[in-house]
C-alpha cells in the first residue's frame, strides 16, 4: 500500500531509494566518464599546442645558429688569407730577414691584429689573447722560412656582432659567443650556463631559450649561440595552451550540456524499468569508460597519458586525489590532499627500464565503494595495455629508422628526411645541401683488426658526425662506412666547409689500434645541393659521384658535384 502525505508519494522513501540511489549514482559515474574524456582530449590539445610553439622556436634558433656558425666559418677563412696576404708582402720579408722590429711594428699598425714572429720569439705586435682563434702564414725567400705571421681573431662582443649582422635574427632574437662559461653579446659579458638538454641556458640570471653549434674543432667550450628570452615563449606557449583550453571546454560544457538532457528525457521515458536501467546505467557507464580507453589507446606518447591516465581513474571511481608512482617516485598527482593514507593501489605496468608504474587512489571516506573500486581496476588495466602498447610502439619506432651500431638515422630515415626537406626547400626557396662520407681503406682495418674494432671505429666516426651538426641537420649511416648528412639552410659551399669540418676532425679523433699504435683513419667526402638539383635521387647521385672522384683523386679530400 502507498502512503501519501499532504500529497507527496513516500514509497521511494519507504523502500530506501535503492534504484533511485542507483541510477543517480551511474548518471555521476557517466558524467565523470565523460568529463574525464573531455578533460584528456583538452590537455592532450592544449599540450600540443603549446609544444608546437616551443618547437617552432626552436627550429628558428637553429637556423640562426647554424647561418651564424656559416659566417663564423668565413670569418676564418678571410683570417687565413689575410695572414697569407701579409705573409707575401716584400717589405715583410725584408724587415723579418733583417730581424728589423721597428720595421715590423710599421705594418702591424696598418695591418690590425697582426703579429710577426721569428724563431718562435715576437718581434712585432701582441700576443693574441686566449679567447682568439689564429691563423698563421710563414714568411719564405727562396724556399728558406725567414719567419712567420701570425693574425687573430677575437671572441668577443663585436665578433658577436658581426655574426648577428649576417643571421639576421628576428628582434626577440639575439646571437652571443659563448667561451668557457662567458657569453659575449650585446648585452656585454655575461656568465653563461648551458642546461644539459641543451635547448635552456641562464647567461646573466636571465633564462634564455637557446640553439647551439660548436664553431672550433679543437675547443668544445667554444659555440655560437642564438637565443631568445625564455619567459616569453613560456608565455606564448601557456597563452596557447590556454587558448586551446577555453575553446574545448566550450565545446565540452554545450556537448555536456546536451547529455544531460538526453538523460533526463530518456530517465523520465523509461521510469518503470528502474532494475534494468541501473544495470544499463552500469554498461554505458563503462562504455563511456572504454572510449576513453581507445583514446589513450590511439595516443602513442606514453609520459603524455600517465596524467590522463591518473585524472580519468580519479573522476571514475569519485576518489579525492590521484597520485602515479614510478618506482618508489611520484611522478604524477591530480586532486586535493586526502587524509587518507589506505589508498587502492593498482598495477600499471612498466616503464622502458623495467621500472614498475603504481597507480594510488585514495577517497574522503578511506575507502572506495565495491562498484567504484570495480570501474577503477577495470579501467586501469585498459590503461596499463595502452601505455604498454605506447611503449612498444615507440621502440619499433626508434628501431624503424635508428642504426643500431651508431646510433645514427638509418637509410630509411635519411631518404624520407630528404624528401620533406627537399619540398620545404622548394616551396619556401631555400637552399639545401647533402654530405656523403665514405671512411678509405675501411676494409683494411677490419682485416688488420677484426670486425669488433672496426665497429669502434664506426662508432667513433658517428659520434664525430653527431657532435658536428645542428638540431635541424639529419646525420645517417647508410650502410657499412658510409654515411650521408642532410644540411638545411645551406649550399654547396656551406656543405663543402661542413664536410670539410669533419675531415679535419676525423683526423683529430687521436684512433689507436688494439695494440696501442696511432691509428690514421682519413675519409673522402661528395656534396651535391638543390638548387640546382630537384630530385630526391639526383641529390644522392650527384653526391655519390662526388665522392668516387674525391676517392680516385688520392682519398682524404673533399668534393662538390
Amino acid at each position: 500500500m502507498v502512503r501519501s502525505y499532504g500529497g507527496v508519494d513516500t514509497s521511494l522513501a519507504r523502500a530506501g531509494g535503492g534504484p533511485g540511489v542507483a541510477r543517480q549514482a551511474s548518471l555521476t559515474l557517466l558524467t565523470a566518464a565523460v568529463l574525464a574524456a573531455l578533460a584528456a582530449a583538452a590537455y592532450l590539445g592544449a599540450s600540443a599546442s603549446a609544444d608546437a610553439h616551443r618547437r617552432a622556436v626552436d627550429e628558428r634558433l637553429a637556423e640562426v645558429a647554424r647561418a651564424a656558425t656559416l659566417a663564423f666559418d668565413r670569418e676564418v677563412a678571410d683570417l687565413s688569407e689575410r695572414a697569407t696576404g701579409v705573409a707575401r708582402q716584400p717589405r715583410v720579408a725584408r724587415a723579418l730577414a733583417r730581424s728589423d722590429a721597428t720595421a715590423l711594428r710599421s705594418v702591424a699598425a696598418a695591418e690590425q691584429d697582426v703579429s710577426f714572429w721569428k724563431d718562435g720569439t715576437l718581434l712585432a705586435g701582441s700576443r693574441p689573447p686566449a679567447d682568439a682563434v689564429t691563423r698563421s702564414a710563414d714568411v719564405t725567400f727562396d724556399g728558406a722560412v725567414l719567419g712567420r705571421v701570425s693574425a687573430e681573431l677575437r671572441l668577443d662582443e663585436e665578433l658577436a656582432g658581426r655574426l648577428a649582422g649576417a643571421a639576421a635574427p628576428r628582434p626577440s632574437e639575439g646571437i652571443g659567443v659563448a667561451v668557457a662559461g662567458r657569453l659575449y653579446d650585446t648585452a656585454g659579458v655575461r656568465t653563461f650556463d648551458l642546461a644539459p638538454t641543451g635547448r635552456t641556458a641562464s647567461a646573466g640570471g636571465e633564462r634564455l631559450r637557446v640553439a647551439s653549434s660548436p664553431l672550433l674543432r679543437d675547443r668544445r667550450d667554444v659555440f655560437v649561440v642564438a637565443a631568445t628570452p625564455a619567459a616569453a615563449v613560456d608565455a606564448e606557449a601557456s597563452e596557447r595552451r590556454r587558448r586551446v583550453l577555453v575553446a574545448i571546454g566550450a565545446t565540452g560544457l554545450t556537448l555536456l550540456a546536451g547529455l544531460a538532457a538526453f538523460l533526463i528525457w530518456r530517465s523520465g521515458r523509461r521510469t518503470e524499468l528502474r532494475s534494468a536501467r541501473a544495470e544499463a546505467d552500469r554498461r554505458h557507464v563503462r562504455d563511456a569508460l572504454s572510449l576513453v580507453g581507445d583514446a589513450l589507446a590511439a595516443t602513442h606518447d606514453a609520459e603524455g597519458l600517465l596524467p590522463v591516465i591518473a585524472q580519468t581513474a580519479m573522476e571514475a571511481a569519485g576518489a579525492t586525489e590521484a597520485r602515479l608512482v614510478r618506482g618508489e617516485t611520484e611522478i604524477v598527482r591530480v586532486g586535493g590532499p586526502s587524509s587518507s593514507r589506505t589508498p587502492l593501489v593498482l598495477p600499471l605496468g612498466a616503464d622502458d627500464d623495467g621500472v614498475p608504474l603504481r597507480l594510488l587512489l585514495f577517497s574522503a571516506g578511506g575507502t572506495l565503494s565495491p562498484g567504484a573500486r570495480e570501474l577503477a581496476e577495470w579501467f586501469v588495466s585498459q590503461a596499463a595495455i595502452a601505455l604498454e602498447n605506447a611503449r612498444l610502439h615507440g621502440v619499433v619506432q626508434r628501431q624503424a629508422i635508428t642504426d643500431d651500431l651508431t646510433g645514427l638515422a638509418n637509410r630509411r630515415r635519411f631518404v624520407d628526411a630528404l624528401e620533406s626537406e627537399l619540398s620545404r626547400a622548394e616551396r619556401f626557396g631555400n637552399e639545401l645541401a647533402v654530405v656523403i662520407g665514405d671512411l678509405d681503406d675501411f676494409k683494411s682495418i677490419n682485416d688488420r683488426f677484426g670486425h669488433e674494432f672496426g665497429n669502434e671505429v664506426l662508432r667513433a666516426f658517428g659520434q664525430l658526425v653527431t657532435d658536428s651538426t645542428r638540431d635541424i641537420d639529419v646525420a645517417a649511416r647508410l650502410g657499412g662506412e658510409e654515411f650521408a648528412v642532410l644540411l638545411p639552410q645551406t649550399d654547396v659551399d656551406g656543405g663543402a666547409v661542413f664536410a670539410e669540418r669533419l675531415r679535419d676532425g676525423l683526423s683529430g679523433l687521436g684512433l689507436e689500434g688494439p695494440d696501442g699504435q696511432p691509428l690514421g683513419v682519413t675519409a673522402s667526402f661528395g656534396v651535391a645541393a638543390y638548387p640546382p638539383i630537384d630530385t630526391v635521387d639526383g641529390l644522392l647521385r650527384i653526391a655519390d659521384s662526388a665522392l668516387y672522384r674525391a676517392k680516385a683523386h688520392g682519398k682524404d679530400r673533399v668534393v662538390a658535384g
